[in-house]
Formats: structure tokens, C-alpha cells, sequence
């Protein structure tokens, strides 16, 4: 047992955890509806707004990964719809993760780990940055969070019934996003390196078997689906994993990386203390499950990039709550204290500018400003118009903005509109890629005008064929007569 367990919090730490998760709420809600939504950002909202079945369907044909994000969203939406509400969902479980956090740091170490851990976490401008933005990734680092709160409650218990529980709780955390596996095998492999004394083995398979048969969904989908939508992904270098790092640590570049590095170097020096005085103590694979769920997921998914390009930093995410325990724990081993009150000095002061730098100007991901084109189109097109969207998918972020401005004559969406006698509703259809050719072959050509809206979130429309080509198709059957560019999206028309 962790004899930190039998002790409840002093009051000045519950009040200092208060403090970190108003702030951390502050900063989360702060400037949460200042950018406009993206292209998967829209794509959330307008399948959490679907009808039961094309919900289902959807979740079936292609976005299975996420899809416990979009049934909460589904559910949020019951109560509000503008920007601010929406990423507001997000914003609200990031504030949640400080206390867990917090929480786990404690199980794990003690509670002066957890408060400082709780306290990177709230001025961590990458979790930031995903704690204000409609997709699934601040509830993916709370899961992955709860589940190792959980399986540590497991390995202290070696009850059947907190395996079950880790079982359904790490479920979840798959069900918020498929690389959550990667976690939940980091803890299994922590629990094979570094056994804690005694331990049942015989309930560690009965968990294993409740955990397979709670993701045998998603198993059914990897198998009749693949991995076809992760063809985007482009290689990683060594070169890489330091982009990875600087990401991670909070958006200030090498000052804060080196404060996080030199954290870690102690970090693992006190792992290494652990390991050669009390192998087979609950602390000791608490430092190795905190390591390995850092070095496991991200190591593997870099070996096998080699083979099939999978490295995206914000898939990785549920890593971030192992680097910033490393971190804590490398603080609080600093001597003396005076000299851990610098570092940690150090560490919230270049946060914080990595916060403001993210407030002035985005960073990890280049978001298109679907918000501004959107209201273009709205304003310029005609009832008579028709409206092809490339790729189809860009169509769902304009439906977000069309339900905002919700205009009493708007154009006609001719691709991609898959409901008959019902342009202006969505269908599970309207969310998959098609190729070209397909599109092309379904395009009507009874209106007078006709837009393009084309989206490139970097901005490559001079260099997408597909694009050129649609272009072409449109110039030889009407004359092109405007063009208005946004950041990643395009407005093109044409008349005959």
C-alpha cells in the first residue's frame, strides 16, 4: 500500500488545488470563441447535430475513433449551440483534469508531486490549446488520467472487481481516441517490468478479458475498416521528436525545453534510486508506469512510422499527463528549496509567455477561418445558386455558421447532398471523401451561378490536382467571375 493513501489533504493543499483549477479554468475560457471553427471542428458539431441513425451509420462507416466525444457533444448541444458553448464542453474537462491530476500524483507519489504537477497542467499551453478546440482530445487526457488512477487503485487492491472497473474506465478511454490503446498497454507493460509485492495475477487476466470484450466494437472496426483515414499522416525524423517535445512542454521553445529536460534527467535519477532500494514496491512501479507511459507510446508509434507513417503530436496527447508528473517529480527533488522555488518560478513564468504567444497566434495545427467564409458566402450567393463544397466534407463547418446566421434564402448545396428532396439535410453520406470522378458524374448544371468552396489547410489550392481539375470542369461550362480567399478556404464563382 502507498502510505500517502491513508492521509487526507491538509487544508492548504485543497486550497491551493482550488486556486490552480480556478486559474485553470480562467485560461481555458479565456478567447475560447475568438477563432473560428475548423474543418474538424465543424465536422464534430454536425455529427453530434445528426438523427440517431445517420449517427450510428457515421459512427460505423468512418468515426468510430472520437465517438464518445461526439455522444457527450450530442447531449451538450442540448443546451446551447454559439462557438463558446460548444468548445466550452472541452474547456470544461480540461479544468476537470488539473484536480484528477492532481489526484493521481498524489496515488502515485505524495501530495506535493501532485500539486505541482497540477500546477504544469494548468499552464501547460498545449493542453490549453486542445482544451479550447471541438474535437476530442482534452477528453482523451482526462481518460487517460482516470484510467491510471484507476489501474493504481488495482494494483494496490489486486481486486476483481477495481480490474473491472479499470477495465470499463480504459474502454473509454479508446472510445475518446483509438491511440488511448497505446496508454492502457504502457500500464500493462509497467505492471510486467515493475511487479508490486503481492499482487494477484489471476485478476489482471479477468480484467484484460472485461477490457477486450468492452472494445470489441472498436476491434470489429479497426478490422473491417483499417487504417485508410490515417493515408494523410506524412513521415517523421529524429528530428521530429524534438518538434514533438517543444510541442508538449508548453510552446516557448528551447528555455522551457531545457527546464523540462533537466527535470526529467532528475526524474530519473530518482526512479533509478527507487528501483535499486525497493524493486518491488507500489513506488517504484509507480515511476516505472509513469515513464513508460511517456516513452512506450510515443517510441512505438515512431517505430512503426518507419513502416507506416502514424506520428501526429496531438494523437499522441494522452502522454502529456506522463510528461508533466516526470517533470513534478523532477521539481520536487530539487535541494534545496529555495533553489525548487526558482525552477518552478522558471517553468510558470515561460509558460505563461507560451500562453500568451498561443493567445497572439495558433500553433501545432494551421486552422482555416471557415467563420469569415461562411459569412461571405451567406452574404454574396443567391437562393438560385449552387454550392459545391471541396472536399465535401468542408460543407459541415459552413452548416455550423448557416445555423448561426440562420439566412431566410440560402444557396443550394448541390455536392455534397445525398438526401432526396432534402438539399438542406445532412446525411451520414455527406461526411465521406468521394473521389472526384464520383463527384463530378453528380454535379447538376440547372444554376445559373455556381461557387466552389474549397478548403487547404495550408493553403496548397494552386497545387491540389483534384481541385485544378474541378476548377476546369467548372471554367469550360460557365465563366468564372469572382474570387475571394480566406485563410484555408476559397470562394470561387461562376456564371453562365
Amino acid at each position: 500500500m502507498n502510505p500517502v493513501d491513508t492521509q487526507k489533504p491538509r487544508s492548504w493543499e485543497l486550497g491551493v488545488l482550488c486556486l490552480l483549477t480556478a486559474v485553470a479554468a480562467a485560461l481555458r475560457f479565456h478567447a475560447v470563441a475568438a477563432r473560428s471553427f475548423w474543418f474538424d471542428e465543424g465536422i464534430s458539431v454536425e455529427i453530434a447535430r445528426l438523427g440517431w441513425a445517420n449517427f450510428a451509420r457515421l459512427l460505423w462507416e468512418r468515426e468510430a475513433n472520437m465517438s464518445l466525444y461526439y455522444l457527450l457533444l450530442r447531449g451538450w448541444l442540448l443546451f446551447g449551440g454559439s462557438e463558446f458553448f460548444i468548445r466550452g464542453l472541452s474547456a470544461l474537462i480540461g479544468t476537470a483534469t488539473v484536480p484528477l491530476l492532481y489526484a493521481l500524483g498524489r496515488r502515485f507519489f505524495n501530495s506535493r508531486i501532485g500539486l505541482v504537477a497540477a500546477g504544469l497542467l494548468t499552464v501547460n499551453a498545449y493542453h490549453i490549446r486542445y482544451s479550447q478546440e471541438a474535437r476530442g482530445y482534452a477528453l482523451a487526457v482526462c481518460m487517460a488520467v482516470l484510467s491510471a488512477l484507476f489501474f493504481a487503485d488495482f494494483v494496490q487492491s489486486g481486486g476483481e472487481r477495481g480490474g473491472i472497473a479499470w477495465a470499463a474506465v480504459s474502454a473509454l478511454l479508446l472510445y475518446c481516441h483509438f491511440y488511448g490503446a497505446l496508454a492502457v498497454a504502457a500500464e500493462a507493460i509497467s505492471l510486467a517490468i515493475a511487479r508490486p509485492r503481492p499482487f494477484n495475477w489471476k485478476n489482471v487476466f479477468r480484467a484484460a478479458r472485461w477490457f477486450l470484450y468492452f472494445i470489441f466494437p472498436l476491434m470489429m472496426f479497426v478490422a473491417v475498416r483499417g487504417t485508410s483515414q490515417l493515408n494523410w499522416i506524412r513521415g517523421i525524423s529524429f528530428s521530429g521528436l524534438f518538434g514533438f517535445f517543444r510541442l508538449y512542454t508548453g510552446n516557448r521553445g528551447w528555455p522551457l525545453e531545457i527546464l523540462f529536460g533537466a527535470a526529467a534527467l532528475l526524474a530519473a535519477l530518482a526512479l533509478w534510486r527507487s528501483w535499486r532500494s525497493s524493486r518491488f514496491s507500489f513506488e517504484t512501479w509507480a515511476h516505472v508506469c509513469t515513464w513508460i507511459s511517456l516513452a512506450f507510446p510515443v517510441g512505438f508509434v515512431f517505430a512503426v512510422s518507419e513502416w507506416k507513417p502514424l506520428f501526429v503530436a496531438r494523437y499522441l496527447i494522452v502522454c502529456l499527463p506522463a510528461l508533466i508528473l516526470i517533470a513534478a517529480m523532477g521539481i520536487c527533488a530539487i535541494r534545496p528549496l529555495p533553489l525548487r522555488i526558482l525552477a518552478l518560478a522558471a517553468l510558470a513564468v515561460l509558460s505563461v509567455q507560451g500562453i500568451l504567444a498561443y493567445y497572439a497566434a495558433d500553433f501545432d495545427l494551421w486552422r482555416e477561418d471557415w467563420r469569415s467564409a461562411a459569412y461571405a458566402l451567406l452574404a454574396a450567393a443567391r437562393p438560385d445558386d449552387g454550392v459545391i463544397f471541396y472536399p465535401g466534407p468542408g460543407r459541415m463547418s459552413y452548416e455550423f455558421y448557416k445555423s448561426i446566421e440562420r439566412p431566410p434564402a440560402p444557396p443550394r448545396v448541390i455536392y455534397p447532398a445525398h438526401t432526396p428532396g432534402q438539399p438542406s439535410a445532412l446525411s451520414d453520406q455527406d461526411f465521406l471523401v468521394q473521389p472526384l470522378a464520383e463527384v463530378i458524374e453528380s454535379l447538376p448544371e440547372d444554376a445559373p451561378r455556381v461557387w466552389i468552396v474549397a478548403d487547404s489547410p495550408q493553403d496548397w489550392f494552386d497545387t491540389d490536382r483534384s481541385l485544378l481539375f474541378l476548377r476546369t470542369w467548372c471554367g469550360n461550362r460557365y465563366h468564372q467571375i469572382g474570387l475571394e480567399k480566406f485563410p484555408g478556404v476559397e470562394l470561387i464563382l461562376y456564371s453562365k
